[in-house]
């Protein structure tokens, strides 16, 4: 429990210093680190796992489940991508995204982390609801686009989240 708090309390020392991008960017290597490089943390890794190297599985649950991640997650199989390399390349996506999303506000990204990271921020990335945590990535892309008054770029992003988990249904509202 010690190193998540440690997490935390990293993030709220940071947010007191105005620090260059360098160091900021660097901080931001190590908790991304911290958060999308765990292997079989979570409840949900080894049913995405078993998706992943069984494709008469992966078939089967598709057609009753958002098809848009068994759709990346095949061409991801076809490159000869290993299960753990994808997983955490997508989680490195979905934090990069976030970091993105919080930046374009222009607020301190360390002291958002530091109350982020303690809500939802370890579910997100260490439980990791795989398809419901990169839903949320392609969301943050569809408000940027809402917010710069690109509305059918937004609706095209909301569509495509939906494909991942259609919990982004909302959005359409």
């Amino acid at each position: 429990m010690l190193i998540y708090i440690t997490l935390i309390l990293f993030c709220f020392l940071l947010s007191a210093f105005k620090l260059p991008k360098s160091i900021e960017n660097s901080a931001l290597i190590l908790i991304a680190l911290f958060l999308c490089f765990g292997y079989m943390t979570g409840s949900d890794w080894y049913n995405y796992e078993k998706y992943y190297t069984d494709e008469f599985l992966s078939r089967i649950v598709s057609l009753r489940l958002e098809p848009g991640y068994f759709l990346v997650q095949k061409i991801a199989i076809n490159l000869g991508v290993d299960f753990w390399v994808f997983h955490i390349a997508f989680k490195l996506l979905v934090f990069y995204s976030l970091v993105s999303f919080v930046r374009w506000f222009k607020i301190n990204i360390f002291l958002f982390l530091a109350l982020f990271i303690p809500e939802v921020g370890f579910y997100l990335f260490i439980d990791c609801p795989f398809r419901n945590l990169i839903a949320l990535g392609i969301a943050l892309i569809a408000f940027r686009k809402l917010f710069e008054n690109k509305t059918v770029s937004y609706f095209i992003y909301v569509l495509i989240a939906m494909s991942f988990h259609l919990s982004t249904a909302i959005l359409i509202l």
